[in-house]
């Protein structure tokens, strides 16, 4: 089974994912900016910064993603941008032979009072300006995937489920995406 995760920042798909990939026993990778800028030794606000003029970053960062999906055969993507890695107008644009063969898409949503709230408990910070830093983000990197690939991550009608997260802590919503998943009965 090879599924996708995504969802804005504050949403928590990352931690979702990890929860499912454990329990589902699947590869995952969750490869974002901020792992990028580890491996670089910059910060992560600058990574943010120079991917706003600089689309290598980018695509380094999806084709990596696209890789990992290609090579394991079970497995969990989860990024912003996780469920649209299977289209053929973004693999073309890194220049890809083929992308992943998803069998099922899930976007986890929250709205983003809530994201803010869970982003200001988890890293601190003036909770006004978390909610306006991520409001900010949000659309620029909406901007950078539709000027790059034409992806719009507002418009989830290409996905399988959405699931709205905002009652629920991470282990009832990995709980529920593990039931969806089985019951699928999905094969590679």
């Amino acid at each position: 089974m090879k599924v996708a995760l995504s969802g804005l920042s504050g949403v928590g798909s990352s931690s979702t994912a990890r929860l499912v990939a454990a329990k589902l026993g699947l590869a995952m990778s969750n490869f974002t900016f901020r792992d990028l800028a580890k491996e670089r030794g910059v910060s992560f606000e600058s990574i943010q910064k120079q991917a706003a003029h600089d689309v290598s970053i980018d695509k380094e960062l999806d084709r990596r993603l696209i890789k990992f999906g290609q090579d394991n055969p079970h497995c969990l993507i989860a990024t912003d941008l996780a469920c649209w890695l299977d289209q053929e107008k973004v693999y073309k644009t890194l220049e890809l032979e083929k992308g992943i063969a998803y069998d099922y898409k899930i976007w986890l949503e929250a709205p983003l009072e809530v994201r803010a709230k869970r982003l200001y408990e988890r890293e601190g910070g003036d909770p006004e300006l978390v909610k306006v830093y991520e409001n900010q983000r949000d659309h620029d990197n909406r901007e950078r995937y539709l000027q790059l690939y034409g992806v719009d991550i507002f418009d989830q009608s290409g996905v399988d489920w959405v699931l709205t997260t905002t009652h629920y802590n991470l282990e009832q919503v990995a709980d529920m995406i593990v039931e969806r998943l089985q019951s699928l009965d999905l094969k590679a």
